[in-house]
């Protein structure tokens, strides 16, 4: 019968394998397709494999994952607004950047 030590340290190896994985993925998308694929089609890819990597090293090593549901919802949903702030600005930048451009 495993140990909860066991249990414990066996997780954390999985966690450090997602994470390797997900890691030379990156790199290998950075270094090896950079022309193959759309910009737009590569960001997205790096965004979704950082919120990946960001989730797991959260929940392990953070220890989020054996916390309570409140305190989980009460750091999730700020960044979340966190987040949706940082979309709102870029994109009233990027309509005024598009606006003096078109002055000019």
């Amino acid at each position: 019968m495993a140990t909860a030590e066991h249990k414990s340290t066996r997780g954390i190896w999985i966690v450090f394998t997602i994470l390797l994985v997900v890691t030379v993925s990156e790199v290998f998308l950075a270094l090896w397709w950079p022309g193959s694929w759309p910009a737009l089609v590569l960001n997205f890819i790096f965004i979704i494999m950082t919120f990946t990597k960001a989730f797991y090293i959260i929940s392990e090593f953070m220890h989020l994952k054996y916390e309570v549901k409140n305190l989980i919802v009460s750091l999730i949903v700020p960044m979340t607004l966190f987040i949706w702030f940082i979309i709102a600005f870029l994109a009233d930048g990027n309509s005024w950047l598009i606006y003096r451009l078109s002055v000019n």
